[in-house]
């Protein structure tokens, strides 16, 4: 019973769970991507 707690899931999340997560906000988020676009207006601001 302990292992079943512990490591990866097995399955995929239904939809509904996915659509409940996406209604609170909880949904993947890039880092990078968020990252590369501050550099890209901040370089822009800079340039004009």
């Amino acid at each position: 019973m302990a292992d079943s707690d512990q490591g990866d899931k097995t399955e995929d999340p239904t939809d509904k769970r996915r659509s409940e997560a996406r209604q609170k906000g909880n949904v993947a988020k890039s880092v990078d991507v968020n990252a590369a676009t501050i550099m890209l207006v901040a370089t822009g601001g800079l340039l004009f």
